[in-house]
């Protein structure tokens, strides 16, 4: 079925009807033409925030950041591209340093290529929703979480730190897992253990 891609809530309608009878790269499709085609904040919100849901269970949230990160620097003047952004990163990253401390060699190796393709663009961003008033709070939670691996809980063991897979049938508002704002976050003196875990490889 074609749409006319400015049709914003067709396109909306029709990704959920896609992941209802089970279609969900069509779905991702549709939420992708919606972030590139949009520059309505509240649509791009609503494409970016159900389209992170969804690639987080099709394990596809590498190629949605191919996508969103060259956006975030053509539409510098709109935040809502780099919230998006921090947003998959809080998703993503964290999946990233699980699989390449966790993983077998194959895994670790395609997980630290891809941590070094993000370093090579991913911080900026981040710098940059810094700066958003609105960008302050998912910037914060994505460098506490990038970090999370790295904490150790009582008697030095390492915290578990799981990441969650692809979960059968998609239903991304029911089985997405989110992560609560760490409190008491003094935002800036996470930048040092972001750009570490996206860069060290």
């Amino acid at each position: 079925m074609l749409i006319d891609p400015r049709n914003t809530k067709s396109a909306f309608a029709l990704a959920q009807l896609h992941i209802q009878t089970g279609n969900p790269l069509k779905a991702t499709e549709l939420y992708r033409t919606v972030l590139r085609t949009s520059t309505n904040e509240d649509e791009v919100a609503h494409a970016g925030r159900d389209a992170i849901d969804l690639e987080e269970m099709t394990d596809s949230l590498g190629e949605l950041e191919k996508v969103l990160s060259p956006l975030s620097f053509m539409m510098a003047h709109k935040p809502v591209f780099r919230r998006v952004l921090v947003d998959l990163y809080l998703r993503y990253v964290p999946r990233l340093v699980e699989r390449e401390r966790h993983g077998n060699e194959e895994i670790k190796k395609a997980a630290r290529a891809e941590l070094a393709r993000i370093g090579g663009h991913g911080l900026q961003p981040l710098l940059e929703a810094l700066r958003d008033e609105n960008g302050r709070a998912p910037a914060a939670r994505c460098r506490g979480r990038a970090r999370a691996p790295r904490q150790q809980g009582r008697g030095g063991a390492a915290r578990p730190h799981g990441a969650p897979g692809a979960a059968e049938g998609f239903a991304p508002h029911r089985h997405a897992r989110r992560v609560d704002r760490p409190r008491g976050f003094a935002s800036r003196r996470w930048l040092p253990p972001v750009a570490s875990a996206i860069r060290r490889c």
